[in-house]
C-alpha cells in the first residue's frame, strides 16, 4: 500500500534521472582534454513549460577558465550558444530545440574548459505536466462525491499507466501528525488510463467518526516488478454530515473497505473487522489480513489468509494497525488504526449549570447562555446532555452536544430550570447535575424603579424594546437602578449621536462604554454583569457628553433572578 507516513513532494519536481556522465569519446571539433579530472554529476529539472529545464552540475573540476557546455536534445540542434560557468557547483536554465512537448526526453551534454571537453553524458528526463485533481463542493457524507485527476488539453498519459489512489479519513491528530486514533482510516487502489486520463472517481462519501478526508493520487507506470511514479498531487476537503452509513455504498470504480466492530477496542476483548468489496472487486487468491501491535522490531502481529472477517484479541494497550490488501491484479487495501484501551468503568462528572445574560440583540426573548465544567477519569467525555423544565414541569430535552456553553432565547413571565450530565466515550452516563431555577426579567425605561436625576426626557421610539427611551446629553446626569438577581444588563441604542457613560456597579467603576456607531442600532445589549450566586446589587449610568455626540439613553434593563 501508499506509505501514509512518507513525506509528500511539495512544488514540481521532474528530476527522475540523475546520472554520472559516461566515459565517451570525446567530439572531434574539441581539443582532448590533457588530463581526466573526476567524472561531473548532472541533474535536470523542468521550470515553466515542457521544453524549458534546469542544469544543475555537481563537482565541475577546476582546470580553468572559462568553462562551457554544450547541450542537444533527442539527437536535434546542439544549442548555439554556450553556458558559462563560474563555480564548482553551477545551475542554468536553458531552452532546448527538440524538447518540446510530453514524454521520455534523451538530453546529450558535453562539458569543456580551457583545456578541452571534460566528459560526454547522456540523461533521460521524463517531461510530464503538472497534475490537478478537481473535486465538488460541499461534499456531503451519504452523498455521490468525485474526484477527477485533470491534464492539459495538449497531453496524453501513457497507455501503461496507471493512477494509483490513497484515500484517508480522521481528525488533525491522524493526518497531520500521524498519531492514529479511533477517527482514522484508509484505502487506496489501482485505476488504469482511460481515454488519455486517468478516470475520474465517483462514490458515495461515508460516514466517519471525523469528516475530513484527504486524497493523495500518483500516475505511475508498471514494469515487470517495479512500479515508476512520476507525478502525485493531492487534494484534502472537510464534509458536511448528513448520512450516517459508514460503509461506502457505491463506487464506479472497484475498491475494498474494512470497518471495525467498534470504534473502542479494549484489552482482552475479541475484536472483529469486515471486508467490503464494492464495484466488482474480487478478494483473489493472494489477499491477507495483518494487524500489529507494539513497538520495536517484533511486535505483536496476528494474520489471516483470506477471509472476509478477521477476529483477533488484543492483550495489551496501545496503537494498533488492521489492514487487508489482495496484491494481485489492480492491487486493493483497506485499513484501520484505533488505539486499544482498558476498559473504562468510570462516570463522568459534570458541576450544574450556571446561567447568566448574554451579548446581541434584544428581541422578543432574553438572550441566555448556559455554562458549565465536565471530567472523567476514563476514555473523556463524549458528549452532554441538557435538559430543561419550565414553571416547575416536566424535563424535556433540549439538546445533546460536545460543547459546554449553550446559548437559549427565553420569554421573560417564567420560571426556568436546566439539568446536564455527560456521557462518556465508553457510553458510561454520568448522574443529572441541575443549576438553580431563574426568572428572565425585563425593566423599562419607563419603570418607577429606575431613579433619573432632573436632566433625562422621555421620547418615544418605535424600534424600542418598550416604545420609548430615556435619554440625556447632559454631563454628569445619572440613572440609577437597584435589584436583585445573579445577572444584569443595560439595553441602549446606539448611533451616530451618542457618546459615553460610565457605569458604576456596587459603587465601583466596571467600565466605560461608547455608544457610537455609524448607523442607528436599536436595542443593543451594552453592558452585562453577572455573579456566582443571586444577591442585591446597584447600578448607576453616568453620563459623559461626548463632544458632538453626547446623547446617552435607557431602552430597559434586564435581570435574571
Amino acid at each position: 500500500m501508499l506509505s501514509s507516513r512518507r513525506a509528500r513532494a511539495v512544488g514540481r519536481l521532474i528530476a527522475l534521472a540523475v546520472v554520472t556522465l559516461a566515459s565517451l569519446a570525446p567530439s572531434a571539433a574539441l581539443p582532448v582534454a590533457a588530463s581526466t579530472p573526476t567524472t561531473p554529476t548532472i541533474d535536470f529539472d523542468k521550470v515553466a513549460s515542457a521544453h524549458e529545464m534546469s542544469l544543475i552540475f555537481y563537482a565541475i573540476p577546476d582546470r580553468g577558465s572559462p568553462r562551457t557546455v554544450w547541450v542537444s536534445c533527442d539527437g536535434g540542434t546542439t544549442t548555439s550558444d554556450p553556458y558559462p560557468f563560474a563555480s564548482r557547483i553551477d545551475h542554468v536554465s536553458l531552452d532546448l530545440p527538440g524538447c518540446e512537448g510530453y514524454g521520455l526526453k534523451t538530453v546529450d551534454v558535453q562539458v569543456e574548459d580551457a583545456l578541452g571537453p571534460i566528459k560526454w553524458g547522456q540523461v533521460q528526463p521524463d517531461i510530464e505536466p503538472d497534475l490537478v485533481i478537481e473535486r465538488p463542493l460541499p461534499a456531503i457524507t451519504g452523498h455521490p462525491f468525485t474526484l477527477a485527476p485533470r491534464y492539459p488539453a495538449d497531453y496524453a498519459a501513457p497507455a501503461d499507466s496507471i493512477c494509483q489512489y490513497e484515500l484517508r479519513w480522521g481528525d488533525d491528530r491522524s493526518l497531520r501528525e500521524n498519531d492514529y486514533d479511533a477517527t482514522f482510516g484508509a484505502l487506496g487502489f489501482r485505476a488504469p488510463v482511460v481515454a488519455g486520463n486517468c478516470q475520474s472517481w465517483t462514490f458515495s462519501l461515508p460516514w466517519v467518526p471525523y469528516p475530513q478526508f484527504e486524497l493523495y493520487l500518483e500516475v505511475c507506470r508498471i514494469n515487470a516488478e517495479e512500479i515508476t511514479c512520476w507525478d502525485q498531487a493531492e487534494v484534502f476537503f472537510r464534509a458536511e454530515v448528513d448520512g450516517t452509513n459508514p460503509r461506502i455504498t457505491s463506487s464506479n470504480l472497484p475498491i475494498a473497505q474494512v470497518l471495525p466492530s467498534t470504534y473502542t477496542p479494549i484489552v482482552g476483548q475479541p475484536l472483529t473487522y469486515t471486508r467490503y468489496l464494492i464495484a466488482g472487486a474480487k478478494a483473489g487468491a493472494d489477499n491477507r489480513w495483518t494487524a500489529w501491535q507494539g513497538k520495536g522490531d517484533f511486535p505483536n502481529q496476528w494474520n489471516q489468509q483470506g477471509g472476509s472477517t478477521f477476529t483477533f484479541t488484543p492483550w495489551e494497550t496501545g496503537d494498533i494497525l488492521v489492514s487487508w490488501q489482495r496484491f494481485s491484479g489492480d492491487w486493493l487495501y483497506a485499513m484501520f488504526d484505533p488505539p486499544v484501551r482498558y476498559p473504562d468503568r468510570y462516570r463522568p462528572n459534570t458541576t450544574p449549570p450556571v446561567a447568566k445574560l448574554d451579548g446581541g440583540t434584544l428581541g422578543t426573548t432574553v438572550p441566555v447562555v448556559l455554562s458549565w465544567t465536565g471530567s472523567d477519569r476514563g476514555w473523556g467525555i463524549d458528549r452532554y446532555q441538557i435538559d430543561r423544565s419550565v414553571d416547575g414541569g416536566a424535563w424535556t430535552r433540549v439538546t445533546s452536544q460536545k460543547a459546554k456553553t449553550l446559548a437559549q432565547r427565553l420569554a421573560t413571565g417564567h420560571r426556568y430550570r436546566y439539568r446536564v450530565r455527560a456521557i462518556d466515550k465508553a457510553g458510561n452516563r454520568g448522574d443529572w447535575d441541575a443549576g438553580p431555577a431563574f426568572r428572565p426579567r425585563m425593566i423599562g425605561d419607563a419603570s418607577p424603579d429606575v431613579r433619573y436625576s432632573a436632566s433625562w426626557r422621555s421620547v418615544p421610539d418605535s424600534t424600542a424594546a418598550g416604545g420609548s427611551l430615556h435619554e440625556s446629553g447632559v454631563a454628569g446626569a445619572t440613572a440609577r437602578y437597584a435589584f436583585t438577581g445573579r445577572s444584569f444588563a443595560w439595553v441602549a441604542e446606539r448611533g451616530p449621536t451618542h457618546g459615553k457613560a460610565k457605569v458604576y456597579v456596587d459603587g465601583s467603576l466596571v467600565t466605560t462604554v461608547d455608544l457610537g456607531a455609524t448607523s442607528e442600532l436599536a436595542r443593543r445589549i451594552v453592558v452585562r454583569r453577572s455573579w456566582s450566586a443571586a444577591g442585591t446589587h446597584h447600578v448607576k449610568i453616568v453620563v459623559l457628553a461626548t463632544a458632538g455626540r453626547p446623547t446617552v439613553d435607557v431602552d430597559g434593563l434586564l435581570v435574571l433572578r
